[in-house]
């Protein structure tokens, strides 16, 4: 059986923690290109070593990414991930707002 490669998706992974650093790590297996963004810099360097490309927001992430996954802890997180000054509905482009 002949195995085919896809192309490479970019996929941000916010919220590094334990789900959202074997999320990073599995799609950085399947040869996805992975930014990552999380308040623990430790943790983010951690996947840094990996080979994911660390990101200073949440904005700068997502920017960069053809899709965002978000491993957060609390409502409150979220929103802020998403609704805040640098967060990823900043990098959205306005045809793909929603609005």
């Amino acid at each position: 059986m002949t195995k085919t490669t896809a192309p490479t998706t970019r996929v941000a992974v916010i919220g590094v923690g334990i789900m959202g650093s074997a999320i990073s790590r599995r799609l950085l297996e399947c040869g996805h290109r992975v930014s990552v963004f999380d308040l623990d810099a430790a943790k983010v360097a951690a996947l840094a070593e990996h080979g994911a490309t660390a990101a200073a927001t949440a904005r700068e992430a997502a920017a960069a990414s053809d899709f965002v996954i978000t491993s957060l802890n609390s409502a409150a997180v979220v929103e802020r991930a998403i609704f805040g000054d640098d967060g990823i509905a900043a990098a959205m482009p306005a045809d793909r707002s929603g609005c």
